[in-house]
């Protein structure tokens, strides 16, 4: 599934409606980030790369990208712009699809501490994951399969009943207890335990480690629902679920919950489109 390659196909087409002005790139920010909102959470330890058009679209990155390669973009179109850098090119198509009108099914919006912001959009994701598992008709508590891991997410999952799953490719959580649940090295668990749980939680990053493709595959030809929670490509939330076969997503543009201020969550559901 070349999930990159048909976002950009959805943005060249949809984007003829909407004024040229919407797609000049004026910003790109390569952050280092460590941070630990609580106890219940690693130490995330990432690079994160931001583009701006008129809003903010981002990229969690894999390995580090070189600022002085960035500077050639500005004041370009983004649609125009291909990189061969992953990462460089989820950021950019992310802000491209910020201009693009979407219907989102509710849109919250956070404040307080990051502390406070973190459990709140804890409930929200595990809203939209009792809601699937509600339509599911299940006669045993919820299966859920975490891949790549939110601490605060798996603690109110299984506070709420659900029987959890997780796995990641941080070296620092495998194998790690969070709330009663060990994490599982995502390669080759992640794929492996899918057949085994009734709805699967996967985090944005997993398109930049381009393994979304093969995960929303798996799910789907074993009938299991897949929600995406994307810090990374959050405003692709309405075409995951109109193009990709994904059930729900929760979108947090950036700022993050992790900054001050208000944060934004939206939750799209591929059943507003039947």
């Amino acid at each position: 599934m070349k999930i990159l390659q048909e976002l950009r196909n959805i943005l060249t087409t949809q984007g003829k409606t909407v004024d040229d002005s919407a797609f000049i790139l004026h910003g790109l920010w390569n952050i280092d980030l460590f941070f630990q909102p609580n106890i219940e959470e690693r130490l995330f330890q990432y690079h994160l790369l931001v583009s701006q058009t008129q809003k903010q679209g981002c990229c969690y990155c894999p390995t580090d990208i070189n600022s002085n390669d960035l500077a050639p973009y500005i004041g370009q179109d983004i649609r125009k712009i291909q990189s061969e850098n992953r990462a460089i090119e989820i950021a950019l198509l992310d802000a491209g699809f910020s201009a693009l009108p979407s219907t989102p099914h509710q849109d919250f919006l956070l404040t307080g501490t990051s502390f406070e912001k973190a459990m709140e959009r804890a409930e929200i994701v595990v809203d939209e994951v009792a809601h699937l598992a509600d339509g599911m008709n299940l006669d045993h508590n919820p299966r859920v399969l975490m891949i790549g891991v939110v601490g605060n997410i798996v603690t109110t999952m299984m506070e709420r009943g659900m029987d959890v799953y997780a796995t990641d490719l941080d070296e620092g959580l495998i194998d790690r207890d969070i709330s009663g649940v060990m994490v599982k090295n995502g390669e080759p668990h992640s794929v492996a335990l899918i057949s085994e749980v009734d709805v699967v939680l996967v985090t944005g990053m997993t398109l930049a480690t381009e393994t979304l493709g093969s995960i929303i595959e798996e799910a789907k030809a074993f009938g299991k629902k897949v929600i995406v929670y994307a810090e990374t490509g959050a405003w692709f939330g309405e075409a995951y679920c109109q193009h990709f076969g994904v059930d729900a997503v929760i979108s947090e543009p950036f700022p993050f919950y992790i900054f001050e201020g208000h944060t934004q969550i939206l939750t799209y559901r591929a059943e507003q489109e039947a």
